[in-house]
């Protein structure tokens, strides 16, 4: 086994035949831009889940509308991202929170790789590893991240530092 932990398959990527600056070509969308309402405020609220999620990644500055260029998104480990979720106060909201694997997994965007997400309302996401709340079964040092390169799961050491993305409500 590699230090990245045990590979787990988390969905069945659809592959089309060639593609165009990430759009996989015929392949519907599953993350459509009318599936969002976007708020003013750097969080949008998914209509099928009723999540509401930070736009911007974990130390991203959200201004004027858009994730403030030159501002980087942070690289945490497992056990420094969770009282980075739940210190947060953004847009007002206190109760913020690292999402578990099946909320963070809602916004893979199948039709899209590279990164597999809808950058019409998740601007600047790059093709990185997010880390999910959800703690390895097997093995107790292990948690879940979602790669947004592929659109698939994995487990990796709790150690390893990957990007945060923070949701409120619940799935």
């Amino acid at each position: 086994m590699n230090k990245t932990g045990l590979f787990f398959v988390f969905s069945t990527l659809f592959f089309a035949v060639g593609s165009h600056a990430g759009q996989l070509l015929n392949v519907p969308h599953t993350t459509p831009d009318s599936r969002y309402l976007v708020h003013n405020d750097g969080t949008v609220t998914d209509s099928q889940t009723g999540l509401m999620w930070k736009v911007c990644s974990e130390g991203e500055v959200w201004s004027e509308g858009a994730c403030s260029v030159g501002s980087t998104p942070l690289l945490l480990t497992w056990i420094e991202a969770h009282p980075q979720a739940n210190n947060s106060e953004f847009a007002g909201y206190s109760d913020w929170r690292l999402p578990n694997y099946k909320e963070l997994a809602s916004l893979l965007d199948h039709s899209r790789d590279d990164p597999a997400i809808n950058l019409n309302i998740f601007f600047d996401t790059p093709s990185e590893n997010y880390w999910s709340s959800t703690a390895g079964w097997r093995y107790d040092r292990n948690a879940m991240h979602v790669n947004f390169a592929t659109g698939s799961a994995y487990f990796s050491g709790l150690e390893t530092t990957y990007r945060v993305r923070l949701v409120r409500g619940s799935y």
